[in-house]
C-alpha cells in the first residue's frame, strides 16, 4: 500500500522523522513550523536557527548547551524542549506545541487590559523567567510575540537567547541577537555593554506597561496611570523603577520585581 505524505512546505528543511506541517512563525534567530512526530503521532513545533559563521565555534557551543539546559526545564510556563539536531547545514529544536495565539494577538494598540487580566499574565511571564535566570539563561527577546496564550488559559515563554557564563555583543550579533527587538530592548543590549538578569527585566517592564497602558513606554516615563487613570500610584513607581534606563537603577532580579508588582496590584481594578 502506497503511504501518502503531505508536501513539505516550501523552503522548509527535511528533517528525518517529522512531517513538516506549516510555518507558523519568524524571529531574529530563525524560524518555527509546526510538525507531527511520526513516531508518537504528536504535534511539536520545530525551530530552526538561522545560519550564522562557522569560523568561531562559540555561538554552536552555546546553542546547544542552551538546548541542554532547556531540556532540563520542566515549568508550567515554559515551552518544553524535547529534542535538537542538525539538517542540510540547519540546527533545529524540537519544542512543544502551544495550541493558540501569541500574547500580540490578544493584544489591541491603545486599548489596555484590566489589572487582574494582566496580572495573570505577567505573574506567569516572571515566574518563567526567573526559572531560567536561576540556571544562567538569559531570554534577551521577550515580546508579546514570544509569550504564547494557549487555549486551555495557559501561558508560556518561547524563543530563548543564549545560555552563557557571559555575554558579548560580537556572539550576540552573531545569532542575531545583538539588538533584540527594539522596542522591548533594555539600553545596555542596544549599545552592546554587559547585559544580564536586569535585561529580560527591563523586557518585562515593558510588557507590564504596554499592557497595563495600551502604549509601550517612550524614553521619558510618562507615569502609567496618567494614560489609565485606573491605575494605583504605587504601581507607576515599579514601572519606573522596572523601566530605568541604568540598570543599577532597576530592581536586582525579575522576582523582586514581581513582588513589589504583585503589592501594587492593592487597590488597582482586578476583574
Amino acid at each position: 500500500m502506497e503511504i501518502q505524505t503531505a508536501r513539505r512546505p516550501p523552503g522548509a528543511p527535511d528533517v528525518p522523522g517529522y512531517e513538516l506541517l506549516e510555518k507558523i512563525g519568524e524571529g531574529g534567530m530563525g524560524e518555527v513550523y509546526r510538525a507531527i512526530q511520526l513516531s508518537l503521532k504528536r504535534t511539536v513545533a520545530i525551530k530552526f536557527l538561522n545560519p550564522f559563521p562557522q569560523s568561531d565555534p562559540a555561538p554552536l557551543l552555546a546553542w546547544q548547551r542552551e538546548s541542554r539546559l532547556m531540556a532540563a526545564l520542566t515549568h508550567p510556563h515554559i515551552v518544553a524542549v524535547h529534542d535538537c539536531g542538525q539538517t542540510r547545514g540547519r540546527y533545529f529544536l524540537v519544542m512543544e506545541y502551544v495550541d493558540g495565539t501569541t500574547l500580540r494577538e490578544q493584544m489591541q494598540p491603545g486599548r489596555p487590559w484590566s489589572a487582574g487580566r494582566a496580572a495573570r499574565v505577567l505573574e506567569a511571564v516572571a515566574q518563567a523567567l526567573s526559572t531560567i535566570h536561576a540556571e544562567g539563561i538569559l531570554h534577551l527577546d521577550l515580546k508579546p510575540e514570544n509569550v504564547l496564550c494557549g487555549a486551555d488559559g495557559t501561558v508560556k515563554i518561547t524563543d530563548f537567547g543564549l545560555a552563557l557564563p557571559r555575554l558579548d555583543a560580537r556572539t550576540l550579533a552573531e545569532l542575531g541577537l545583538a539588538q533584540g527587538t527594539l522596542d522591548y530592548c533594555s539600553p545596555e543590549q542596544r549599545y552592546g555593554l554587559p547585559i544580564d538578569a536586569r535585561s529580560d527585566l527591563f523586557a518585562l517592564a515593558t510588557l507590564a506597561y504596554e499592557l497595563l497602558t495600551g502604549h509601550l513606554p517612550g524614553r521619558v516615563y510618562v507615569p502609567a496611570s496618567q494614560l489609565n487613570p485606573r491605575l494605583p500610584a504605587a504601581l507607576d513607581a515599579v514601572l519606573r523603577r522596572g523601566l530605568a534606563r541604568d540598570p543599577d537603577e532597576r530592581y536586582a532580579t525579575v522576582e523582586a520585581f514581581r513582588q513589589n508588582l504583585h503589592a501594587a496590584w492593592e487597590g488597582a481594578e482586578t476583574p
